[in-house]
């Protein structure tokens, strides 16, 4: 057997081992643990995801592309809910036409969207520029609608195109829901947060 230090290899392996995880212990210890909790729609994953933005490694392009049915879907929800409320709280097309275009978008199965037809694009933006319907969006304390339906509208044109893939802000916006947030780890300065 040979001695490292005075000891015989299986004590030095034992040193050795000992060192580690006293290393790997005080690494546990430094690290702070996050746990997002909240009800939903309350932000847990629009934290998430500025948090991955921000502070870690981000959103590869092919990961951004997985997000652009969810933001159709996200644009159809919120055209379909202001027009549902136009009838609700009984505000009037500005232009009679305008009826037409919102039956075309409730018309719609939101699950099944994965594109923007240039006919819906149309109808959103011809919805989007009516008086009534902006009028009915100054109302929106009054009944529920995504936080990010101007976001979406001022962004139509963009989001609208063949080769759109999302942006990070995009991504941000995008309604998801996790049953349970995955796990990820952020390194401020010399703190390590999972």
């Amino acid at each position: 057997m040979w001695r490292w230090c005075g000891l015989t290899g299986n004590e030095g392996a034992a040193v050795k081992m000992d060192r580690n995880e006293r290393i790997i212990r005080m690494r546990w210890l430094m690290e702070r643990r996050v746990f997002l909790l909240g009800l939903d729609n309350s932000g847990k994953s629009t934290i998430y995801k500025q948090l991955r933005i921000i502070h870690g490694e981000g959103y590869s392009e092919e990961e951004r592309k997985a997000f652009t049915k969810t933001v159709f879907q996200d644009i159809f929800t919120a055209m379909t809910t202001l027009a549902e409320a136009m009838t609700t709280l009984n505000i009037p097309y500005s232009n009679p036409e305008n009826q037409l275009h919102a039956q075309c978008i409730q018309d719609v199965e939101t699950s099944q969207v994965t594109t923007l037809e240039a006919r819906h694009t149309d109808a959103i933006r011809q919805l989007w520029a009516d008086p009534g319907v902006r009028a009915c969006y100054s109302r929106r304390r009054e009944f529920e609608l995504l936080d990010s339906t101007e976001y979406y509208m001022d962004n139509l044109e963009r989001m609208a195109t063949p080769d759109y893939i999302p942006t990070n802000q995009d991504v941000v916006r995008a309604k998801t829901t996790y049953t349970c947030l995955p796990e990820c780890s952020f390194d401020f300065g010399q703190n390590s947060v999972r």
